[in-house]
């Protein structure tokens, strides 16, 4: 994972939580949306998105071995 989407992530749920904490009502039910958006994200990011690229190297690696 790049460290810059790393980055971005950890300001964007600082700026989250802080609307949470300190929002009116109305804005409490899109921040929490955003907020479990942006943590399924990064989770695909990192693992989801990591082990996929393992399986493909895995898959070239074999086709290369074969030829």
């Amino acid at each position: 994972m790049k460290p810059c989407k790393n980055n971005n992530n950890s300001g964007t749920l600082y700026f989250l939580f802080s609307i949470i904490s300190f929002g009116g009502e109305s804005l409490k039910g899109f921040s929490f949306a955003l907020l479990v958006g942006i943590i399924f994200g990064t989770y695909s990011s990192i693992y989801v998105a990591g082990a996929l690229v393992v399986d493909i190297e895995k898959y070239i690696y074999k086709k290369k071995v074969q030829s």
